[in-house]
C-alpha cells in the first residue's frame, strides 16, 4: 500500500500530457454561406484577459465542421460556434446554448458558452448547433464536464479541509484543484486509502474552487464551495 500512495504522489508531481482536442459541430439546417467558426476563451491563461479570435473551421461535408488544436489536461475551453468571421452583428449569427450544457459559469465566472475541462487524452468533442446533443455515438462535452464517475466531494461547502472519494475502479488518479481563473493550486493532499484523499483545502481564501480528478481513462470534475 505504501509503494501505491509514493506511485500517487509521483503521478500527480509529472508534466502535463499534451493530447489533441477536435471539436466537431453539425450545422444541419444552417445557412453556412459564409461559413462555419469557433470563437471563445480558448486556454486557461486566457480566462479573464485573452482576446476572444474568431477562427474558421474546416469543413468535413455533410455539414459537419471541426477544429483541431492541443492542449494539456486541466485546461479549459470555454467556447461558442458562429456562422460569420465578422464581430459585425454578431449575435444575429452565433448559436444559442442551451442552459443544460453551457458550462462556462462553472469554468469561467460568465453564462451562455458552452465549455469542458481537458481530459488526459486525444478527444474529439462532437457538438450539434444549438443544442446538447452529440452524434456518432461517442464524445460528448458533457462527459468532460460533469463527469461520467461516481466521485464524492465532502463536506462541500467547507471551511475546512474536504475528502475526495473515489470508486475502487478507478485508482492511480491524479488531482488538481483550480480556482475561478483557472489557475492550478499548489495545495497539499493526503491519502486516507487508495480511494480516498483529503485536500487541505482550509487554507484556500473563500470562493468557487474546481477539483479536477483524472487518470487514463476518465476526467472528471466536482465544484468546491470555500466559505
Amino acid at each position: 500500500m505504501k509503494k501505491l500512495f509514493t506511485l500517487l504522489l509521483i503521478l500527480a508531481s509529472l508534466p502535463a500530457f499534451c493530447g489533441n482536442i477536435t471539436l466537431k459541430v453539425d450545422v444541419t439546417g444552417q445557412d453556412v454561406s459564409q461559413g462555419v467558426y469557433i470563437t471563445g476563451h480558448l486556454t486557461q491563461a486566457e480566462v479573464g484577459g485573452g482576446d476572444w479570435n474568431i477562427r474558421q473551421m474546416t469543413d468535413e461535408g455533410d455539414m459537419i465542421y471541426s477544429w483541431d488544436t492541443t492542449w494539456a489536461p486541466g485546461d479549459s475551453l470555454v467556447y461558442y460556434f458562429l456562422l460569420t468571421p465578422s464581430w459585425d452583428n454578431y449575435l444575429d449569427f452565433r448559436e444559442e446554448v442551451p442552459a443544460e450544457c453551457d458550462y462556462s459559469a462553472e469554468l469561467a465566472g460568465w453564462e451562455g458558452d458552452r465549455g469542458f475541462v481537458v481530459p488526459p487524452q486525444d478527444t474529439v468533442i462532437r457538438n450539434v448547433w444549438g443544442s446538447c446533443d452529440t452524434w456518432g455515438g461517442v464524445s460528448s462535452v458533457k462527459a468532460y464536464a460533469s463527469g461520467n464517475v461516481n466521485i464524492r466531494l465532502y463536506p462541500n461547502p467547507s471551511a475546512e479541509d474536504v475528502t475526495l472519494v473515489v470508486p475502487e475502479s478507478q485508482n492511480l488518479f491524479s488531482i488538481n484543484v483550480i480556482d475561478i481563473s483557472g489557475k492550478v493550486l499548489n495545495v497539499n493532499k493526503s491519502f486516507i486509502s487508495a480511494t480516498e484523499v483529503r485536500l487541505e483545502t482550509n487554507v484556500l481564501p473563500e470562493g468557487v474552487y474546481f477539483i479536477k480528478v483524472y487518470n487514463n481513462e476518465f476526467s472528471d470534475i466536482r465544484k468546491l464551495i470555500i466559505k
